[in-house]
This record gives structure tokens, C-alpha cells and sequence, in this order.
């Protein structure tokens, strides 16, 4: 689970230039591909202009790529990061969640949920999957299904509890648990214990 590159905070820098050359490569080919083209063109002043603008659409199409490369990077570096903490955590706490540590992660960041936030759930319903409400439900979510493991259960209900509650109420507890509590339930004390779990993987 752990990424050997989660404790330096950054993509090798080797990695970003060797990617970006071959972004680059790739523009390169397709101006070429572009002025060929061109030399169909009646005129040296028609082909002038054209020539910049493609010069131009293509320089915007290999910025664009060389962003949403840099931003995968950098989601990928925060996610392992995170997978760390947690796995760190799992282990520690002996929970039977160990190994399914990035599916919370991912999916919290897919659905707009809180990582830390989904393990402090975990942590005060189940005791992070010791002992969860239904078989391999470790949130205590009332779905009244039966899953046939973590990686099923995981991958569904961190995405439901990121989009039902924690996104909606931003991340605030006490809004999550207005929302998430049975009635009989100790809201302070949810808090008090959530954020205690919290606390471990930040």
C-alpha cells in the first residue's frame, strides 16, 4: 500500500521532465503534421497567418495536457500521502482494514467526502471493522445490506456517507451527526470519539 515517494511530498523530478519531453514530442509531431499541410495553400500570405494559428492552437492543446498531467500528479502524491497515514494507523490499531486503506482515501476525494473524517466514523461505529454493525459494514451505515467483503463495502458506502453527510455539512460533526445519529445516540460523546480517530491520521 505504501508509496515509496508518499514521504518526500513531491513527484520526482526526473519523472515530471521526462513525462513533459514526451508531451512536448507529441506537439512537435503535430506542427510538423500541420505545415505540411499548409504547403497546399495558394500563397505565401495565406499560409503565413494559418501558420500561426496553428502554432497557437497547438501551443494551448500541449499546456492544457502538461496541467491535467501536473494536477494527476499531484492528486496521485496527496492520495498516497494520506494512504500512508492511515495504513500507519491500521496497523497500529491492528484494525482488519488493513490493505483496503486507499479505497477510503479515493473515494472520499471522488465523492467529496473527508478521508480522515470516513476512518473516524469507522473508528467510533466499529472500532475500524472489529466490530461493525452488519458484516464488513464498518461505518454503521443502516442499509440493511449484507457485503461480501471490504472492497465491496468500501467502495460503496465511502462514497454514500461522503455524499449523504460529510460533503453536505462541509466536514462539521456536529452536522454530521445531527444527520447521522439514531435517537438513542450519544451525539457528544460520537463527536468526542470521531475526532479522537480523526486526530490519529491527519
Amino acid at each position: 500500500m505504501k508509496n515509496k515517494f508518499a514521504k518526500s511530498g513531491f513527484v520526482p523530478l526526473m519523472l515530471v521532465l521526462i513525462s513533459l519531453f514526451s508531451i512536448l514530442q507529441w506537439g512537435v509531431s503535430a506542427h510538423i503534421q500541420q505545415l505540411v499541410a499548409a504547403e497546399s495553400f495558394e500563397s505565401q500570405d495565406s499560409v503565413e497567418p494559418n501558420f500561426g494559428k496553428i502554432l497557437s492552437n497547438q501551443q494551448k492543446d500541449v499546456a492544457e495536457k502538461i496541467i491535467d498531467f501536473l494536477e494527476s500528479q499531484q492528486k496521485e502524491t496527496l492520495i498516497a500521502e494520506q494512504t500512508a497515514k492511515v495504513h500507519t494507523f491500521f496497523v497500529n490499531y491492528s484494525s482488519p482494514l488493513v490493505g483496503y486503506e486507499e479505497i477510503i482515501v479515493r473515494k472520499a476525494l471522488e465523492c467529496g467526502g473527508d478521508y480522515a473524517v470516513l476512518v473516524g466514523i469507522a473508528g467510533n461505529e466499529s472500532g475500524l471493522g472489529k466490530v461493525p454493525y452488519k458484516k464488513y459494514n464498518p461505518y454503521g451505515y443502516l442499509d440493511g445490506i449484507e457485503y461480501s467483503g471490504w472492497e465491496e463495502s468500501l467502495n460503496k458506502l465511502s462514497c454514500v456517507i461522503s455524499q449523504r453527510f460529510i460533503a453536505p455539512c462541509v466536514g462539521d460533526l456536529t452536522c454530521i451527526i445531527n444527520k447521522y445519529a439514531g435517537p438513542a445516540d450519544d451525539k457528544d460523546l460520537w463527536i468526542k470519539n470521531v475526532t479522537w480517530f480523526i486526530n490519529q491520521v491527519r
